[in-house]
């Protein structure tokens, strides 16, 4: 276990989940992060054991601090001092990601009503080559992929 360790909000409502792996990493949080030096050498919170043991004395502190400033103000503080952390994104949030647009994680889906840019599976397995990139018509799920593929669409 490591502490502190979970999901706070900010100010400005948005969430972001942080994780102190180590001693090194605790003295930059409490200076660069959470604006109090003197916690790096505090003895109830020295060590990961110690952290541990005051672990609802830190949820208080952290939560208290990042509920006074927004989400982008200590992205920086935690790149400089090494700490781990990510935002929480929403889903519309999530497809705007860059590191999911830089490496083609996106495809788009051919539906009976349209196209629309989804997700690829997260499985990358060699020699099964792409997944199928449409949804079936209501009934179309009872024909084999070499069917649908034949299949002339109703006249009406």
């Amino acid at each position: 276990m490591i502490a502190p360790y979970g999901l706070y909000e900010m100010s400005n409502g948005e969430q972001i989940i942080i994780g102190v792996q180590s001693n090194r990493d605790w003295m930059p949080f409490a200076t660069d992060v959470l604006g109090n030096p003197s916690l790096g050498t505090y003895p109830r919170f020295f060590d990961n054991s110690e952290q541990m043991a005051n672990i609802d004395e830190i949820k208080v502190l952290v939560a208290g601090t990042f509920a006074t400033i927004s989400s982008a103000e200590p992205l920086n503080q935690f790149k400089r001092g090494r700490v781990t952390y990510t935002t929480v994104r929403d889903p519309h949030a999530l497809g705007q990601h860059e590191q999911l647009r830089a490496r083609g994680r996106f495809m788009i889906l051919t539906t009976p009503t349209g196209t629309s840019e989804v997700y690829r599976p997260p499985f990358n397995i060699s020699g099964l080559g792409e997944s199928e990139s449409s949804v079936p018509a209501l009934v179309d799920h009872l024909l084999t992929r070499a069917e649908r593929q034949q299949r002339v669409p109703d006249s009406e």
